[in-house]
């Protein structure tokens, strides 16, 4: 069965956005992310900090959120970071994109952040790529794509609209799988407690 007859068909949990994606069995991160190598945008500095952003998702995890992560750098400096902390916050606005956002403003002391990349472990929701625009981020690096609440790409082109004032270069698909199967095992999780009859909060939440 294709994965968009399965996502029609098999909502048993009443999951929604990315969640479902990550629980198909039969989805395939690089039928989401086609681009996967990017050898003239994306370097061993960019990869690292992915790699860091995915550590950020599994502590997201270990606190039974859902497994973002997101780091924002110059260079090799890392100025801010974060992960979902959008239950243990009660706020809907704390997304791992907006908590590294944050805090990298703090520490330069302004809320250009024009010279920046950001690595995040799944393509931004609307919240969140609006925010980058905002903060003049220089380059976006994320995993895989979202198609139910990604605005980079898959739904909008936030990040690339050229009627705004600003734009970012956008590196798609690095280490994808690595954050989808993040995910994977998380709402796999979920759905096993709760048709255990666990208590989940959260269940019905969008990915990020």
């Amino acid at each position: 069965m294709a994965w968009a007859a399965w996502w029609a068909v098999s909502d048993p949990l009443n999951l929604s956005g990315a969640q479902m994606i990550f629980i198909a069995p039969e989805c395939n991160v690089r039928d989401m992310a086609s681009d996967i190598h990017h050898p003239a945008t994306c370097d061993d500095n960019d990869v690292a900090m992915m790699r860091l952003a995915l550590a950020l998702a599994r502590d997201a995890a270990a606190m039974d959120e859902v497994p973002v992560g997101a780091v924002v750098y110059r260079g090799s400096e890392v100025l801010g970071r974060g992960h979902n902390r959008r239950e243990s916050q009660a706020d809907p606005t704390a997304h791992a994109e907006m908590i590294a956002l944050r805090e990298a403003a703090h520490a330069c002391g302004s809320w250009r952040l024009d010279d920046c990349s950001i690595a995040v472990t799944l393509e931004p929701c609307p919240m969140c790529a609006g925010a980058l625009v905002n903060a003049r981020m220089a380059r976006l690096v994320y995993g895989p794509d979202d198609p139910k609440m990604g605005s980079v790409r898959s739904l909008h082109a936030l990040c690339t609209d050229t009627r705004f004032n600003h734009g970012l270069i956008v590196v798609p698909g690095i280490l994808a799988e690595e954050g989808a199967q993040l995910l994977r095992d998380f709402f796999r999780k979920r759905r096993t407690e709760m048709k255990g009859g666990r208590s989940t909060k959260g269940c019905d939440d969008t990915q990020t």
